[in-house]
C-alpha cells in the first residue's frame, strides 16, 4: 500500500466526493468559508494578515492561518510572542485546550477552527456551528484511526490532535 497526500497533489476526498481546489484554480465554497470565517473573526486582531478569499489559495497556506488562529485564541500575551505566526510552538502546545465532545464555542473559537481544518484535510465535518458533535465527531475519530491504523473511541482532541489537525499531513493511505 502506497501513502499519497492528497493535499500535496491538491485534491482530497470528502463525503466520498474528490475535490480539486488547488489544481488549475478551481473554486472551493468550503475553503471559501474557512478564508472568510478567518477574516471576519481575526481582522481586528493586531498582527493579523488578511486572507485571501478566493476559495483557491493552497490548501497548506490555509494551515499556516489557522495556526495563526488558534495563537489569538490562546492569546499572544499567554504564548509570550508579539506576533501570530504559523508554526505550532511548545508554548502554543503548553496552553493549546483539550475539547471535549459536546463543547460548544461559547468563549472562543476553538470548535470552528477545528470543523474548518478538517474540511481542509478533507474530512467531512459537517456544517460549521461551534459545537463538538454528530459529523465533526465522526471527522475527528475518522482522523484519528487514519493516523493510527487504529478504530478510536475518544474524540477529545487534546493539545497533539489539535497540532495534528492544524497541519497539512496528510492520514490517508491510497
Amino acid at each position: 500500500m502506497e501513502c499519497k497526500s492528497f493535499l500535496r497533489m491538491g485534491c482530497f476526498l470528502v463525503g466520498g466526493l474528490l475535490h480539486f481546489s488547488d489544481v488549475g484554480g478551481m473554486y472551493d465554497y468550503r475553503k471559501a468559508d474557512a478564508q472568510k470565517w478567518l477574516n471576519s473573526t481575526y481582522s481586528q486582531k493586531s498582527g493579523f494578515v488578511p486572507v485571501k478569499e478566493d476559495g483557491i489559495s493552497a490548501v497548506t497556506l490555509l494551515f499556516e492561518d489557522f495556526k495563526r488562529a488558534l495563537q489569538f485564541e490562546i492569546s499572544l500575551e499567554k504564548l509570550g510572542i508579539t506576533a501570530a505566526n504559523d508554526v505550532f510552538v511548545p508554548a502554543t502546545f503548553g496552553n493549546c485546550p483539550t475539547i471535549k465532545e459536546g463543547a460548544t464555542d461559547t468563549t472562543n473559537n476553538s470548535v470552528k477552527l477545528i470543523q474548518h481544518a478538517l474540511f481542509c484535510k478533507g474530512y467531512d465535518a459537517g456544517a460549521v456551528t461551534g459545537e463538538l458533535k454528530g459529523r465533526t465527531i465522526s471527522a475527528i475519530l475518522k482522523l484519528k484511526s487514519n493516523a493510527l491504523g487504529v478504530g478510536i473511541q475518544d474524540s477529545s482532541v487534546t493539545p497533539q490532535w489539535f497540532k495534528a489537525i492544524l497541519n497539512s499531513d496528510a492520514y490517508v493511505c491510497v
